[in-house]
């Protein structure tokens, strides 16, 4: 089991037609990952980002979703949502997105959170 009790290949967005991983590597390790879906929308949904616990703070999360960014702008659209945990609202509020709900809890992990977007148009 990973963190929060959830599986991590519960759900493969790579299977989605319209998808994208980005990965973080560092001496040849997987140290960070984000996932962007397209729903055929102007808007992508960024999902299950992550990055190892040995590397945080490093500016690996800012890295990993400027890629998830430019590759959303690449495929049309103008603005970004991902539902973040409550302890990470603060680093997305960082990187230009806004709080747009209340919060609630995660189907997968019963852990609060709360839906934020950003215009990357």
């Amino acid at each position: 089991m990973a963190p929060f009790g959830v599986e991590r290949l519960d759900f493969d967005e790579a299977a989605l037609p319209d998808s994208s991983v980005v990965v973080a590597m560092l001496h040849g390790a997987v140290v960070g990952t984000a996932s962007l879906i397209v729903d055929g929308s102007t808007a992508g949904h960024v999902r299950l980002v992550a990055v190892a616990h040995t590397t945080r703070e490093s500016g690996i999360g800012r890295t990993l979703m400027m890629a998830v960014e430019e590759e959303a702008r690449a495929r049309g659209l103008d603005r970004l949502w991902l539902n973040a945990r409550l302890s990470a609202e603060g680093f997305y509020r960082r990187l230009g997105y806004a709080t747009v709900s209340g919060q609630f809890a995660s189907g997968r992990t019963s852990l609060p959170h709360v839906r934020m977007e950003r215009h990357i148009g």
